[in-house]
């Protein structure tokens, strides 16, 4: 189907500009000729054009009082104009460029240019709608997106919930029964057995069910990224978690550099990052180290948890970032959560560990730069 022909306001008061006009024109457009800037305006209460050709110089309203009009008005102020005009003076063509005008060309014109510059500005108001059509539909979209996030975060807590309230029951009757059991003389081996594995089985879903909601929340990044301060984010999150750590019998040692340049992201994800880290570490030593070093690599600020733990077995460490890998009889989730975290900030994290010597968690962030903040592809 043939494209439909675009329509142009000509407007000037000299008949023979407009009759040249016209005659240039109509091959390609359809062109109303227009005497005054009066008469424009009426039409345009009838015809929106694609485009306006405007005479500057005229009696009663000029140029400059009609764009003003037209671009005052929600309805047209998106119609591009193309000022014409005899006279050749640099302030006037500011002027008029400055009020909205989008060309300005002076007469008598060339046939030839006139249709040129006409086809541009039509090809540019075009991409010009097409971007604000994506653009538009890409905001609903991801509008639609947050909903669908928060509908999924508000059903997984409302769910955890649920399962908790349960969960915590049937561990408080499990315990009940066993204290029972004990009292009335009926505990013997099979029965202790049963009781003690429903207990680590209820611990078991509780933690699986934390998982889920930090899975859930993991994903919600847009809207939450912001310039990062990394030294003090991360001295200030490792100082957190320093009582709980002696409380383990192990020291805590923080070697942050000054002056680390600022990163790009959710300060809440990323100090989740080092408190799963330092969770972990704090769980596998006794009466040991733990060590953060919080320092530059260009390009990248790096954050290593080490301790001087029970270590991870070798065959375990090419899964380790598997969801399920776990050999301490956690839920397996919390290193998937960190690399998800680590990766969407444009980062990579990676363990080195020897059983029985302890275990270095590296992870780093790309420093920021205004042309690109995150960096997916290093």
């Amino acid at each position: 189907m043939p494209e439909a022909r675009k329509n142009i306001f000509l407007v000037d008061d000299e008949i023979i500009n407009l009759k040249m006009g016209k005659n240039a024109l109509s091959d390609f457009y359809n062109v109303f000729a227009l005497d005054s800037g009066e008469s424009m305006l009426e039409l345009l209460d009838v015809v929106l054009p694609d485009l306006i050709l405007l005479d500057v110089n005229m009696p009663d309203m000029n140029g400059y009082e009609a764009i003003r009009q037209v671009k005052e008005n929600e309805r047209t102020a998106g119609i591009p104009v193309i000022f014409l005009t005899s006279i050749n003076e640099k302030e006037m063509e500011l002027k008029g460029l400055s009020m909205g005008a989008v060309d300005y060309i002076t007469k008598p014109f060339s046939a030839l240019l006139l249709l040129k510059r006409i086809e541009i500005h039509l090809l540019l108001e075009s991409q010009k709608r097409e971007l604000r059509f994506f653009n538009d539909n890409l905001v609903a979209e991801n509008a639609a997106l947050d909903g669908l996030s928060r509908m999924k975060t508000e059903f997984l807590g409302n769910l955890s919930h649920e399962i908790k309230t349960p969960l915590t029951v049937i561990l408080s009757d499990i315990q009940r029964i066993g204290r029972e059991v004990c009292k009335h003389g009926f505990e013997n081996e099979r029965v202790s057995e049963s009781i003690n594995r429903a207990h680590d089985e209820i611990m078991r879903m509780a933690r699986l069910t934390d998982s889920a909601i930090k899975m859930a929340a993991m994903q919600e990044y847009h809207g939450k990224m912001d310039l990062i301060n990394a030294a003090s984010l991360f001295r200030t999150g490792a100082e957190g978690y320093r009582s709980i750590i002696e409380k383990q019998g192990n020291v805590l040692i923080i070697n942050a550099e000054e002056n680390l340049p600022r990163v790009y992201g959710s300060a809440d994800q990323l100090i989740g990052v080092l408190s799963n880290l330092l969770t972990n570490a704090n769980n596998h030593t006794s009466n040991g180290q733990l060590i953060v070093s919080i320092e530059e690599k260009a390009p990248f600020v790096s954050v290593t948890v080490k301790d001087t733990g029970t270590g991870i077995p070798p065959e375990m460490l090419p899964n380790i970032f598997n969801r399920g890998v776990s050999g301490s009889g956690s839920t397996g989730m919390g290193l998937p959560i960190c690399k998800n975290i680590v990766d969407s900030h444009g980062g990579a994290i990676y363990i080195k560990s020897e059983p029985g010597k302890g275990t270095a968690v590296t992870f780093t962030m790309p420093v920021y730069s205004e042309e690109r903040p995150v960096n997916n592809e290093e």
